[in-house]
């Protein structure tokens, strides 16, 4: 039986015109996710939370109102909720010969189920859906009502606004300054739930650090320096999270879909080069494995954030958990931000819409340029801190809920040094580094050097260079004095005092008639 079947039913309720008037578009729906909030409950044996969720008519197609009802009329006698005792029900009130194939539709729906531990997710996009059935119902009857004349239009005015703050309030959108809206700490409290379903980074850190990884609603913003390997980083967790069940867009301005590609196809494990190369077999052989992978990406020269947010709600299926990824925030297209001319507005009105699209479920990665005076230095304790250093708009900052900045590891080819510098998600903010494998395009954690043990090693390389440089002017001048030593060395005069001070502790230099001498000359070879 197909998903989207209407098991002989006419789909009816709130949104349907009637009559000649019949619009021959279908109204907001989702039969997917009806059948899999259904087919949860039967998982689960127990009807929770749909029950303070949805009501009968909230179901679009009128064959799962009285399944959803007999749901309701089983919980409240305590019975057993499972398939048997609902096909009784429904058979006590004459509905199961309705249903296409009786108890085995029943069935079928429990075996229609993603992950039961959704059902709330299903739950509001059902509920969603009907909220704009009523919208388009109360429009439609205002018109009606508008053409007929009957009525002024201050009454429908009144009754259309009154009948969508009902709307609203029904689907558990207050009114502002209605009772319904002025929630105590206990309402805010009885709607917490469990965040769902957590995606490892991949970094030990930092999944200790946010408590698992991010789930859906969160936004991630990774700021980084060029170079600093933000979209290879991007492209892994694109990869890693669709593996883990994640529907995936990836809006790729800053680099091209190409380029993400080959980063993929590597992860998937073939070689860069074979992937670029000519000859095509790498190519095609890598995009057989990924055809069925829900991994979307756009060219962000000629997608929107808008788009590609469409995108993303049309990818995957009822209750799967989605990812959009936008690199960066400084290059991709947005329709919301073109109103503006100010290069800071422009980033607020991306942010603000990175927020919206969060806050409808999905996992939102945004990589955002990191401004000059976070790297120039390229050293940590003079180079603006990464909070500072999210490029043009403090929105960026202030919008992320995981704030991550990267740099690139001086003299270290592949390794990347990881800054958490805001973390919603937990209480620690560690530092990490990474290193890039660029055989798999895989980004890996790497112990982080102790910072006295590299002072002390860099520290003693500099005085071995210092006293090998004080026993060549020695042994190819007659010099009387430490200050002509450090004149006829040059470089550093502290280094080079130090490591005469310590040659002659150590008597490899030593004073003959009152000239400096080499003891050992054969130190000066090593």
């Amino acid at each position: 039986m197909s998903p989207d079947s209407t098991n002989g039913a006419t789909p009816s309720g709130p949104g349907i015109p009637s009559g000649g008037s019949r619009d021959e578009r279908l109204p907001p729906h989702d039969v997917g996710a009806e059948r899999a909030a259904l087919g949860a409950v039967f998982i689960r044996e127990r009807l929770e939370p749909l029950d303070r969720l949805l009501t009968e008519d909230d179901f679009f197609l009128p064959v799962h109102r009285p399944i959803f009802g007999a749901m309701l009329s089983v919980t409240s006698r305590r019975l057993a909720m499972d398939i048997v005792t609902i096909a009784a029900e429904l058979k006590n009130q004459g509905e199961l010969k309705r249903l296409e194939g009786g108890e085995a539709y029943l069935m079928d729906l429990a075996g229609s189920v993603p992950n039961s531990d959704n059902i709330e997710q299903y739950a509001q996009i059902i509920s969603e859906a009907a909220a704009r059935r009523h919208v388009i119902a109360l429009c439609a009857n205002t018109m009606s009502r508008a053409y007929g004349g009957a009525s002024r239009a201050v009454e429908l005015a009144e009754d259309l606004t009154g009948g969508l703050a009902r709307t609203m309030e029904r689907a558990g959108f207050p009114t502002p300054g209605s009772p319904a809206a002025l929630t105590t700490v206990a309402d805010y409290l009885a709607r917490v739930r469990s965040p769902g379903q957590r995606f490892s980074t991949g970094l030990p850190s930092m999944d200790r650090a946010s408590r698992g990884g991010p789930p859906p609603g969160k936004r991630i913003v990774v700021v980084g320096a060029p170079s600093s390997a933000k979209s290879t980083l991007a492209a892994q967790w694109s990869h890693d999270w669709e593996l883990a069940g994640a529907a995936v867009v990836f809006l790729a301005a800053d680099e091209s879909p190409e380029s993400i590609a080959v980063r993929i196809g590597q992860l998937i494990g073939y070689v860069r080069e074979d992937l670029e190369a000519e000859d095509d077999d790498a190519r095609r052989a890598a995009a057989t494995i990924l055809a069925d992978r829900k991994i979307l990406l756009l060219d962000g020269e000629d997608v929107s954030l808008e788009d590609a947010a469409a995108a993303l709600d049309q990818l995957g299926c009822a209750g799967q958990p989605r990812v959009l990824v936008v690199d960066s925030l400084q290059t991709i297209r947005c329709v919301a931000a073109s109103v503006h001319e100010n290069r800071r507005d422009q980033i607020v009105a991306v942010m603000g819409l990175v927020k919206a699209i969060a806050r409808s479920g999905a996992i939102v990665v945004a990589i955002s340029e990191m401004a000059r005076a976070g790297y120039r230095s390229g050293d940590r304790a003079q180079d603006t801190s990464v909070l500072a250093s999210a490029k043009e708009s403090g929105a960026v900052e202030y919008g992320a809920d995981l704030l991550i900045g990267l740099r690139a590891v001086r003299d270290q080819v592949g390794q990347i040094d990881v800054e958490i510098a805001k973390n919603r998600l937990g209480h620690e903010k560690p530092e990490l580094r990474l290193r890039l494998d660029f055989a798999s395009a895989r980004l890996a954690e790497i112990a982080t050097p102790d910072p006295e043990a590299t002072a002390r090693t860099a520290g003693a390389a500099k005085l071995q260079k210092a006293k090998e440089r004080v026993i060549r002017v020695i042994m190819g001048q007659e010099l009387r004095t430490a200050n002509a030593v450090a004149t006829a060395a040059g470089g550093t005069r502290q280094h080079i005092l130090a490591a005469l001070s310590e040659l002659r502790a150590e008597a490899k230099v030593v004073v003959v008639n009152g000239v400096l001498r080499v003891a050992q000359p054969e130190v000066a070879d090593g």
